[in-house]
């Protein structure tokens, strides 16, 4: 499946892109895979006098690619730093005369690194004791992490829902679209737009609008360097989150964290630790997404592929289940909480919903699936997000059980309002 899907973007690439003129900019390349799928194409299709601009924090992917050019971009200027800091720490250009000397020693520790001067100046502001600016000086120069370091710092102003909700993001949510994560957040903390928003205030994420989204729809945005500090917190401290396979093998081995665990995104064809294979219950599981494999894993032998496990495990807690693809034709038992805010089947080879748990959801896709009906307890007040394309369900039949839409507040502006459904039909 991910063979076939990189062969149609190389070959699509190819042909929109064929003699164009243009200057393209690949972003963040951190994988000589990613180098091949996107670069090799361009290079092949683009016409005379086209430019393509790699960014990368490795410079052997540069090197391979063979560029022209390499450039290495360093830091800001002393005063371009001291500036950006300033605006971010006290909303002007200038630090008050008691907060001047400390301040400057502040953005020395940053290394000219534009987003931990944002980071730290904004975790700063609203504060005038100079004995904790002197505090906040000490720990940076301390801390032994460099950047990372620095921006850890900014979760010390998070209450603790807060901190789990950014380390949530950090793991899991990054490149999604906001209902989703909001509809997840509010099923396991009781608010997400709020946690959003001043995420976003203390400039620990960003609202990114992609073109062909619907006006109140937003990918949730974060700067790499947020994100591995993240996970660095959650592999180092809190140990119940698994986002790639080192982490889900390390975390499944060891029974006390398997029995904390409130996150898991795994490939359905990874082998589980002996340790994890006969799994049975996860009790504190909230995120669930099984990404599916090209190597089906009940073709595999044995039951030890995370696919044939997590079928049946129990998870009570479980607030959204992810898995496009999925083999199985009902939802298995141990997956139909009551709780699920957010269930994403797409593609998949399920045929009939259960009825009785999904009272709660907000956010539901089952487009490209057998499914011919959907349950009347789905369509409650709040649900905001449903995709029944490529299904038998024709639109009339849809829209005939949808109540009467409410509003909910919009990201891009707390002032709109903006209708609670978004709905998707197949003709």
């Amino acid at each position: 499946m991910v063979h076939n899907d990189e062969l149609h973007g190389r070959a699509l690439l190819s042909s929109k892109l064929r003699g164009i003129k243009a200057l393209v900019v690949l972003d963040d390349v951190d994988s000589i895979a990613q180098l091949e799928a996107l670069y090799d194409p361009l290079c092949s299709s683009l016409g005379p006098k086209s430019v393509i601009l790699i960014t990368s924090r490795n410079q052997a992917i540069l090197q391979h690619a063979q560029s022209s050019h390499i450039f290495e971009l360093h830091g800001l200027s002393e005063e371009s730093s001291q500036r950006l800091f300033n605006w971010h720490a006290f909303l002007k250009p200038e630090a008050p005369p008691e907060l001047k000397e400390v301040s400057k020693r502040v953005v020395n520790a940053c290394q000219g690194l534009p987003l931990s001067l944002k980071v730290v100046g904004t975790y700063l502001f609203h504060n005038i004791d100079e004995r904790y600016w002197h505090e906040s000086l000490d720990f940076f120069r301390r801390n032994k992490s460099g950047v990372l370091g620095v921006l850890r710092k900014s979760l010390d102003g998070l209450e603790r829902d807060e901190r789990d909700s950014f380390l949530d993001i950090c793991c899991f949510f990054v490149g999604q679209n906001d209902i989703l994560c909001r509809a997840y957040l509010e099923g396991v903390y009781g608010v997400g737009l709020t946690h959003l928003k001043l995420l976003h205030s203390r400039c620990l994420l960003t609202f990114d609008k992609e073109e062909g989204t619907f006006e109140n729809q937003w990918n949730i945005g974060m700067h790499d360097h947020l994100r591995d500090m993240g996970r660095q917190v959650v592999r180092e401290e809190e140990k119940n989150r698994a986002w790639d396979e080192e982490t889900a093998k390390h975390f499944l081995k060891d029974e006390r964290t398997r029995s904390t665990l409130r996150g898991l995104s795994i490939n359905s064809a990874m082998p589980l630790p002996e340790e994890a294979a006969k799994l049975k219950l996860l009790p504190e599981l909230s995120f669930l997404r099984v990404i599916h494999d090209s190597h089906d894993s009940e073709s595999l032998p044995g039951n030890n592929f995370a696919g044939n496990v997590l079928k049946n495990v129990r998870c009570d807690e479980l607030r959204l289940l992810g898995w496009r693809d999925a083999p199985f034709r009902q939802l298995p038992p141990g997956l139909c909480s009551t709780n699920l805010r957010v269930l994403d089947l797409r593609d998949s080879n399920i045929s009939e919903l259960p009825r009785a748990p999904f009272i709660n959801l907000r956010y539901l896709d089952v487009a490209g699936t057998n499914i011919s009906e959907v349950p009347g307890e789905v369509f409650s007040r709040t649900l905001e997000y449903i995709d029944l394309s490529g299904t038998k369900i024709f639109g009339t039949a849809v829209c005939s059980l949808l109540p009467k839409p409410s509003t909910t507040p919009s990201i891009g502006d707390s002032n709109k309002s903006s209708s609670s459904w978004t709905v998707f039909n197949s003709p």
